[in-house]
């Protein structure tokens, strides 16, 4: 049986069996397997004061230290047993081995990156403005940070953000998604090391967020979702005047040029839209294709769909199931109003038979053959690509900025022109030319317009949870030429 009800506070999991409780449901069956507890506000309180306490002493220690601290939190992960975390993805995510394996192996780099950038990154001096001064920069912590964490990739998306706030000396209160508390939970065991209350996890709906949101004692919010609840974060945080770092989801374009190996570009373009059934961010969600090669492109992306295999998380699939009943629901209604619309289904567009219990849905392929209006405005969020033929790549970019989303773009071309072009004109906070759905730890991630604010990764995502300080020393005081009273 999993552990039910606990939560990380002040330095000890703990189980809170008097709470209200909230279902925890296998999407691969449909059937609950846990609970979780939901934090009411006495518990959101002790664990902020714990945070306070914790962090007014790691502030102190030097980025050496705390440094240290992160390395060795990672090299306890690389040696440890990670087949019941494997196990606990697949019955409460509904994610393959393979994919939570890779989620996992891609976490720890980034965790040991700000380790080390911050030993490094301390500020700058500047040129003086006066004689015999010294002017510099330095960071400062912020305090208390929250972390508001997705059920997609609940660790990697952890350590993300939690590294480099840890790293820049602030204590961190996580608040997981409700269908991914059991895994986050479970990960967090591997920072028993750290000093009792430098990293908390409480679990909970609305209610929670909005307390800990509103608490004065946290002093920054990193919220991942969608951008309905982005948004309703961007508010609550805004009316305690709280910065945001803010990921609010994407519907990413992907480009096919005529000039590419297309089945190259089939190939890839399967990966980026049905990986982890489509519930990732920067899913490939429309696909644009020069109108020569769509026909074409079309029948070898539809090859590649069909080879892909679903079912229950722990076989041997590509795809497991969608995270929610809910979620199954929203996405058989969309595809079925595209094709109301118009839209072509090339193949997918319905449950498979050979999997009547759980969320399940095959990779579904939709042609919108006439070009016309978007079949879909929204974030797709599952296993479902749209492919609409354009004239050249300067329409496809057009067409793909037509859109209220700005996460990340795709594009496979060997024409130099082509790829220099969709690097600079996608609306977009990331490009991939022939390769998508590529991460780098030093290089920053994130949206613009109703994709998020804000950047994880490299520097800017350090700069995230630290404030930065002017200083000028003047060795010795001394009457200034420019103070008042100014001379007659």
């Amino acid at each position: 049986m999993v552990p039910s009800r606990r939560m990380l506070i002040a330095g000890a999991m703990t189980e809170y069996p008097d709470l209200p409780r909230m279902d925890v449901t296998n999407p691969n069956t449909g059937l609950p397997f846990a609970e979780i507890a939901l934090a009411d506000a006495a518990t959101v309180d002790v664990a902020l004061s714990a945070a306070v306490e914790a962090q007014a002493a790691w502030a102190c220690m030097t980025p050496k230290a705390r440094s240290l601290a992160l390395h060795a939190i990672v090299t306890k992960i690389e040696r440890a047993d990670l087949a019941p975390l494997l196990h606990l993805a697949a019955q409460e995510l509904g994610k393959p081995g393979p994919e939570a394996t890779g989620e996992i192996e891609q976490s720890l780099p980034a965790m040991r990156y700000f380790a080390e950038l911050v030993r490094h990154d301390q500020g700058q001096v500047a040129g003086e403005t006066y004689t015999e001064n010294l002017h510099y920069s330095r960071y400062d912590p912020m305090g208390v940070t929250l972390h508001m964490t997705p059920f997609n990739y609940p660790i990697l998306l952890l350590c993300w953000t939690v590294a480099a706030s840890l790293m820049a000396g602030n204590a961190v209160v996580i608040k997981p998604s409700e269908r991914a508390s059991l895994i986050s939970l479970a990960f967090l065991d591997f920072f028993s090391e750290l000093p009792p209350g430098l990293v908390s996890c409480v679990t909970g709906g609305v209610d929670t967020a909005q307390a800990l949101i509103a608490d004065p004692r946290i002093a920054k919010v990193a919220f991942t979702g969608s951008a309905q609840s982005a948004h309703a974060v961007y508010q609550s945080a805004a009316n305690h005047m709280k910065p945001v770092l803010l990921e609010g989801g994407g519907s990413d374009a992907l480009i096919v040029s005529d000039k590419c190996d297309l089945d190259i570009a089939a190939a890839g373009a399967a990966n980026g839209a049905f990986t982890y059934s489509g519930q990732v961010c920067t899913s490939i969600e429309r696909i644009f294709v020069v109108r020569d090669v769509y026909e074409v492109f079309l029948d070898r992306l539809a090859h590649h769909t069909r080879a892909l295999r679903v079912g229950p998380a722990e076989g041997a699939v590509d795809l497991g199931p969608l995270i929610s009943k809910e979620a199954l629901t929203r996405i058989e209604t969309l595809v079925a109003d595209a094709c109301a619309r118009g839209a072509r289904l090339i193949c997918g567009g319905s449950r498979p038979e050979i999997c009547p219990e759980g969320w399940f849905y095959l990779p579904t392929v939709l042609a919108d053959d006439a070009a016309q209006a978007p079949m879909v405005d929204d974030e797709i969020f599952g296993p479902v690509a749209i492919v609409t033929p354009v004239a050249d790549v300067h329409d496809a970019i057009a067409r793909a900025n037509a859109s209220h989303y700005g996460l990340g773009g795709s594009i496979f071309t060997e024409d130099l022109e082509e790829a220099i072009a969709a690097s600079r004109h996608l609306k977009v906070g990331m490009v991939w030319v022939n390769n998508p759905l590529i991460d780098n730890d030093a290089l920053p991630f994130g949206g613009v317009k109703a994709s998020g604010m804000g950047r994880e990764l490299g520097r800017h995502g350090l700069d995230e949870f630290r404030n930065p300080k002017m200083v000028v020393i003047e060795p010795r005081a001394k009457r200034q030429s420019w103070w008042i009273p100014y001379p007659d």
